[in-house]
C-alpha cells in the first residue's frame, strides 16, 4: 500500500511539473499585475524559454524580446532569466545580459544597452545633435528607488561626433566610468583626438539634483569655426583647457 502512494505521488509530482515546465507564457501573463505602461505583444514559448514579438513601455519600443529562465537560479532563492531584446525597435535600442530578482529586489548582470547617439539628442536642452553609438554595460547592478542601491558598470561613445548650428567636433572613443551607492550616482570619463581632448564628472542624487564639472582642450585640429568662437568664452587655464560646470535639477 505504501509503495502504491509512493509511486502515485511521484506521478502527480511528475505530472505538475511537466504542466508547469510546458505552461503557455500567454497563459501566464494574463495572471501577471502587470502595469498598464507596459505592452506585450506576439508572446509564444513557455514561461520558462519564449520569446515576445513586441514590447512597449509608455512611448518608447523595446522591440522583441527573449527569455530564458535559469531554473538552478530557483534553488538560491532567486529568478536569473537571460535576456535579449531590440530586434524591431523602432528606437534601435539593443540590449543582453542577465536580468532576475531576488531577496533584495532587481538585479542585473553583464548587461549590455545599446542606443544610436542621436537619440539621445531629444534629451539635451541645447541645440546640439549627437552621432555614433552608445553603449552602456552594467557589470553589476541592484536596482532601489528611484535609481539604484549598488552599481558598477562603464559607458562608451564610439565614433561620437557633435554637431550644432555654429560649428562640428569628433569627438572619437568617449569612454567614462558609472558607479551608483545607495543613488548616488557618479559618472567621470574622458576621450582624446587630434581635434579636442577633455574630462568630465557628473553626480546624480536621489531627488533628481546634479552637478557637472568638465573641461575641454582645442587640439591640433579643432574646427576653425568653432575656434573664432573661443575668444568669447573666459579664458582658459595655464595649459589652455576650458572649464565649466553646471548643477540643477530635472
Amino acid at each position: 500500500m505504501r509503495k502504491t502512494i509512493a509511486l502515485v505521488s511521484l506521478l502527480v509530482v511528475v505530472f505538475f511539473a511537466s504542466v508547469i515546465a510546458h505552461l503557455p507564457a500567454t497563459v501566464t501573463l494574463n495572471y501577471l499585475p502587470l502595469p498598464r505602461q507596459l505592452k506585450i505583444d506576439g508572446v509564444s514559448g513557455t514561461v520558462w524559454r519564449g520569446k515576445a514579438e513586441q514590447v512597449r513601455w509608455l512611448s518608447y519600443d523595446l522591440g522583441g524580446v527573449n527569455w530564458d529562465v535559469h531554473l538552478a537560479s530557483l534553488l538560491t532563492g532567486k529568478v536569473a532569466v537571460s535576456t535579449r531584446f531590440g530586434q524591431g525597435s523602432e528606437m534601435n535600442v539593443r540590449g543582453r545580459g542577465l536580468v532576475g530578482i531576488d531577496f533584495g529586489g532587481p538585479f542585473a548582470e553583464s548587461l549590455l544597452i545599446s542606443i544610436p547617439a542621436h537619440q539621445v539628442s531629444s534629451y539635451i536642452r541645447q541645440p546640439v545633435d549627437l552621432s555614433g553609438q552608445i553603449e552602456l554595460t552594467l557589470r553589476d547592478y541592484h536596482y532601489a528607488v528611484p535609481w539604484c542601491s549598488t552599481a558598477k558598470g562603464a559607458l562608451a561613445w564610439t565614433k561620437g561626433a557633435l554637431s550644432s548650428p555654429v560649428g562640428a567636433v569628433n569627438l572619437g572613443q568617449v569612454i567614462a566610468d558609472v558607479t551608483c551607492k545607495d543613488n548616488h550616482i557618479e559618472v567621470k570619463g574622458n576621450q582624446g583626438n587630434q581635434e579636442v581632448s577633455s574630462e568630465f564628472s557628473a553626480t546624480l542624487e536621489a531627488n533628481r539634483r546634479y552637478q557637472a564639472q568638465a573641461w575641454f582642450k582645442p587640439g591640433s585640429d579643432f574646427p576653425k569655426e568653432l575656434g573664432d568662437l573661443l575668444k568669447h568664452l573666459p579664458n582658459p587655464d595655464g595649459q589652455g583647457r576650458y572649464h565649466f560646470q553646471q548643477q540643477g535639477r530635472f
